[in-house]
């Protein structure tokens, strides 16, 4: 199970916000440069990761991620955002949660000491 919550701080450009998964709390921060709507009107969809950067938490310490890991939050919470971005324009935060079946190389990852998800036996 994966819940989440994503607040605008400068809109199009910055949100923060928490997500857990597999009741582990992890807290994130996004930001794009240049603006979202910059991004979406001029920039290739291969060269959109290059434009945002992603930090993510855990009991506030933030963690240090490889390529594989880095990109499997930045899907996760690029795709929320984006959502966010243009279906609640107006509003300053959401809520979102659903069930996410993970590969089985994710699942070890997300279970490794670092996320301490445990989502393999």
């Amino acid at each position: 199970m994966i819940k989440g919550c994503i607040h605008k701080v400068s809109h199009g450009v910055k949100y923060k916000g928490r997500l857990e998964i597999n009741r582990v709390d992890f807290h994130y921060e996004l930001e794009f440069d240049p603006s979202f709507a910059e991004l979406k009107l001029h920039c290739e969809p291969e060269k959109f990761k290059e434009n945002f950067r992603v930090t993510v938490k855990k009991d506030g310490i933030i963690i240090e991620m490889n390529e594989d890991e880095l990109g499997f939050f930045s899907a996760m919470l690029l795709g929320f955002a984006a959502r966010f971005y243009t279906e609640n324009p107006d509003s300053e935060s959401a809520i979102t949660e659903g069930i996410c079946n993970f590969p089985p190389k994710l699942c070890v990852c997300l279970s490794a000491p670092k996320f301490g998800c445990n989502i393999v036996d």
